[in-house]
């Protein structure tokens, strides 16, 4: 998917951020440098699912008035020259630094397009499933990986409101309570939320035998899609997948036997919660 200046401004917008314009974002997007331009992409990506990390986007407005208000300046390089009555501490190189560098234009290509994803659609809303990485690293280091779900609501047959989705990002202590979900091993719906900066966004599966009925909740609103057999099978080979980069000393027989482990827990501390 190219980085579009058109949907970068969508997303400023949708999110109540100031934006410097189109030709400003496009200028901006065409002049950076590879590692800037993931950065952008990323930030953005982030900000339009609302899970971006703290401090973000306070860089991206910052990085942003840079362009705005030096437009010329990502267009031709000032060369060491100086303008005349300018103090030499008041010079615009520490500006500069914080634009990138002018180079030919670029197209970028989403790199997150190649990663395993699976759609789900219903009469009322559909789903996507999406393996994506988690910000904080394992212990050794290493990089963890997730599930994010998006849903959206139905707006016409075949046709759906995903500029208005909600975003949930599994966390990494909750992939295994969801694979107990999808494998049937719970007793009970899973229930898992408190996500988002306002702590409500909240995901409820329930397994109702020839399905799972999944709904996805954002303060008042709710997206409901049911899940059927080949779906469920297609969700539930993605947070195996997670589940075995996450923890790759573990074999598939050790997996399983781990999963139906937290099963017996969590149905144990659910039933305790409910007194029985």
């Amino acid at each position: 998917m190219e980085f579009s200046h058109k949907w970068a401004n969508q997303v400023l917008k949708g999110r109540g951020m100031p934006s410097p314009g189109l030709d400003c974002l496009e200028t901006l997007i065409q002049k950076a440098e590879p590692d800037e331009l993931s950065r952008l992409y990323g930030v953005f990506k982030r900000l339009e699912r609302g899970t971006e990390a703290t401090g973000e986007a306070d860089w991206l407005i910052g990085t942003l008035r840079v362009s705005e208000v030096l437009p010329e300046l990502v267009e031709k390089p000032m060369d060491g020259i100086v303008p005349e009555n300018v103090e030499s501490s008041t010079r615009v190189a520490p500006l500069i630094a914080e634009v990138p560098k002018p180079q030919r234009k670029a197209s970028y290509t989403e790199a997150k397009s190649t990663r395993p994803k699976h759609h789900i659609y219903g009469i009322k809303g559909a789903l996507t499933l999406e393996m994506d990485l988690l910000r904080g690293k394992s212990d050794e280091g290493s990089v963890l990986q997730t599930v994010i779900l998006e849903a959206a609501v139905s707006t016409a047959p075949r046709s759906y409101d995903w500029a208005h989705k909600i975003a949930f990002q599994f966390m990494r202590r909750e992939l295994p309570l969801l694979a107990c979900a999808l494998l049937g091993l719970l007793e009970r719906p899973l229930e898992l939320g408190n996500h988002g900066q306002s702590a409500d966004k909240f995901v409820v599966i329930t397994d109702q035998g020839d399905k799972v009925f999944v709904q996805v909740k954002q303060g008042a609103r709710t997206i409901a899609v049911p899940v059927g057999p080949a779906d469920v099978h297609a969700w539930t080979e993605l947070v195996m997948r997670a589940l075995a980069s996450n923890t790759p000393a573990m074999g598939d027989a050790i997996q399983y036997a781990s999963l139906n482990r937290i099963a017996a827990m969590e149905n144990m501390r659910v039933a305790k919660a409910k007194g029985k």
